[in-house]
């Protein structure tokens, strides 16, 4: 999410790869980036720390999350 524009970023991805592309997004520091990462397009969300709130919202998207230590 450090990238400018981010989620238009990925949205862009998603739409010119589809599923040639493994797309993920990191640098999520809270749930609401995680689900508009998610629509945008992500499959999986890297967090910097443990924030049991983005783990939730992967989990319940069954996306894959990996918090970083």
């Amino acid at each position: 999410m450090t990238v400018p524009n981010a989620i238009q970023v990925m949205e862009k991805v998603a739409d010119k790869f589809g599923d040639k592309v493994l797309l993920g997004a990191g640098t999520i520091l809270d749930p609401e980036s995680a689900r508009a990462a998610l629509l945008a397009g992500a499959q999986f969300i890297v967090t910097p720390s443990l924030n049991l709130q983005v783990i939730e919202l992967a989990r319940r998207y069954s996306k894959p999350c990996m918090a970083e230590r």
